[in-house]
């Protein structure tokens, strides 16, 4: 459950795109946990489903299948803790200052230009994240905490009208 949780919350921090976010933008991606010489497979998927004006939030369906078990949630994201095109275009051009290295991508979903960024915690969380013109705007993300590995990768996507 915890493990959900956190797949979900890595994901949903970063975000959407085609005029980002907006609603109806869907990303579908599969996820294996790999710990010791365990390994675990899931789908995490999350939609925008409404947006408030008034809090400037949108609304995400998150949605997490693990052995047959689906867990739904509803959370309000703020619109300044989602990607938008214009950050995520900033992204892609300027890669390298930000860090990054650019890389082609290719899923499920198809062959993406993205920046991978690296991601590095003060708990000694680290990873690596592949940003692009998707809807959420993540392509692919990989994060390790000490012998437990997550990687999830898109496997579709919709964006939204």
């Amino acid at each position: 459950m915890k493990l959900m949780i956190l797949v979900a919350t890595v994901l949903m921090s970063s975000m959407a795109v085609a005029a980002m976010p907006t609603i109806g933008d869907y990303a579908q991606y599969e996820v294996t946990v790999t710990q010791g010489e365990a390994q675990s497979a899931m789908t995490f998927e999350q939609e925008i489903t409404a947006f408030n004006q008034a809090s400037n939030s949108y609304s995400v369906k998150s949605t997490v299948t693990s052995n047959g078990q689906v867990q739904t949630q509803l959370r309000n994201v703020e619109s300044n803790s989602l990607f938008t095109t214009e950050l995520v275009t900033q992204a892609l051009a300027n890669c390298t200052q930000a860090g990054g290295q650019s890389e082609s991508v290719t899923t499920a979903a198809g062959t993406f230009d993205t920046c991978a960024l690296p991601l590095t915690a003060s708990n000694g969380v680290t990873g690596k994240i592949n940003v692009g013109l998707v809807a959420f705007g993540v392509v692919r993300s990989e994060v390790v905490s000490g012998n437990q590995r997550t990687l999830a990768v898109l496997k579709s996507q919709r964006l939204g009208q």
